[in-house]
C-alpha cells in the first residue's frame, strides 16, 4: 500500500471531517496531486505518530477557520480588530500552537484546499519554471512559514539557493526540518530578522512571499521592502488571502484586485495573477475565502535620455 493510500485509510477511519476534501481533490486533480502529496507525506510525515499529529492539527485549523468565517459573515464581513503584537503572542511565538496546529494546518491545506492547490500549480508552472531557466537561481523567501514554498523551488531547481526570512523561531525550525527531510538544507540559509530594519540585504533576482500581507498592519510598507530586495529586472511572487478571517489575519483585503493594486503601488510591474475561490458563494455564505497570487517584476531603470 502506498503512503497516500495508507493516509486515506487513516483519514476515513479517524478523521471524518477531512475525508470529503481528500477524496474530492484526489479525483479533481488526479495523478499530479497524488504524486506531489504522496512525496510530501513520505518525506515529512513518515511515521504514523507524526501523521496523526498533523492530521489532528489540520482538523483543528480547518474547523477554526470555518468558525471564524461564520462569525465574519455574521458581523457583516469584518475582521476581528487585532494588532500584530497580539497576533504574535497568540500564534507566531506560541510553540504548541505553531507546531501542533498552525503549521501542520497550513502545510496540509496546500493539498486539501482547492484554492491553495490551484495556487501551488500556478506557482510551480508559472514562476518556478522561470527560476529553472535563469542563470542566477538565488532567491529570498520572506515569511517562510512552513518552508513548503522554498522546498518547491529547491527540489525542482538544483542550482537554486534560498535565503529564508521569518520572525517566528518556530517557522524557521519547521522550514529547516523540511529542507533537511528533502535533503536540501545545504542550499537554504535562514534568518530570524525583520527585512524592514535589517541593513544591507543583498538583492536577489527572485523574491517570494506567500500569504504574509494579510498578517501585517502595513502591507504596503512590507511590499516596498520586498521591492528593495529584488534586483532590477528580477521577478517576484506574492500571494495574499482575501476575505479569509483567521486568528492572525489583521489586514482585510476585500478583493483580489485590491492585492494587485497594492503591489503596483509598491512599484512592481504586474505580469500575471491568479484569483481563486475556496468554494462557490451561496445565499447563506455570499462572501467566500479566496486568494490572489501575483507574479510581478522590477523593471530596470531607464538608461540615458
Amino acid at each position: 500500500m502506498s503512503r497516500l493510500d495508507h493516509v486515506q485509510e487513516v483519514i476515513e477511519r479517524d478523521y471524518g471531517l477531512i475525508k470529503g476534501s481528500f477524496s474530492r481533490n484526489r479525483k479533481l486533480f488526479g495523478p499530479r496531486w497524488e504524486r506531489e502529496f504522496g512525496e510530501m507525506l513520505e518525506k515529512v510525515m513518515g511515521d504514523d505518530q507524526d501523521l496523526h499529529r498533523c492530521l489532528k492539527g489540520y482538523t483543528d485549523f480547518a474547523v477554526g477557520s470555518m468558525r471564524l468565517h461564520a462569525q465574519f459573515i455574521q458581523d457583516g464581513g469584518r475582521y476581528i480588530d487585532k494588532g500584530y503584537e497580539q497576533a504574535g503572542d497568540e500564534v507566531y511565538h506560541n510553540r504548541d500552537h505553531m507546531m501542533n496546529e498552525y503549521l501542520p494546518g497550513i502545510l496540509l491545506s496546500y493539498f486539501l484546499w482547492v484554492h491553495h492547490y490551484r495556487q501551488l500549480l500556478f506557482f510551480v508552472d508559472q514562476f518556478v519554471d522561470v527560476i529553472a531557466r535563469a542563470d542566477d537561481a538565488t532567491f529570498h523567501d520572506v515569511g517562510v512559514g512552513t518552508g513548503f514554498n522554498t522546498v518547491q523551488i529547491l527540489k525542482r531547481v538544483p542550482a537554486a539557493h534560498a535565503m529564508g526570512w521569518d520572525l517566528s523561531e518556530h517557522s524557521l525550525a519547521h522550514t529547516e526540518r523540511m529542507a533537511r527531510q528533502y535533503g536540501l538544507a545545504d542550499r537554504c540559509t535562514l534568518r530570524r530578522e525583520n527585512i524592514l530594519t535589517t541593513p544591507d540585504i543583498p538583492q536577489r533576482p527572485f523574491v517570494i512571499s506567500v500569504e504574509v500581507l494579510e498578517h501585517l498592519e502595513d502591507p504596503l510598507g512590507f511590499l516596498r521592502g520586498l521591492y528593495n530586495m529584488l534586483q532590477p529586472g528580477g521577478m517576484a511572487y506574492v500571494a495574499a488571502a482575501v476575505n479569509a478571517p483567521h486568528v492572525d489575519h489583521i489586514y482585510h483585503y476585500r478583493s483580489e484586485q485590491e492585492v494587485v493594486d497594492q503591489i503596483r503601488q509598491a512599484g512592481f510591474h504586474v505580469e500575471s495573477y491568479l484569483g481563486a475561490n475556496a468554494y462557490a458563494p451561496t445565499r447563506r455564505i455570499p462572501i467566500v475565502p479566496s486568494l490572489a497570487a501575483v507574479i510581478a517584476s522590477k523593471r530596470p531603470a531607464a538608461s540615458g535620455p
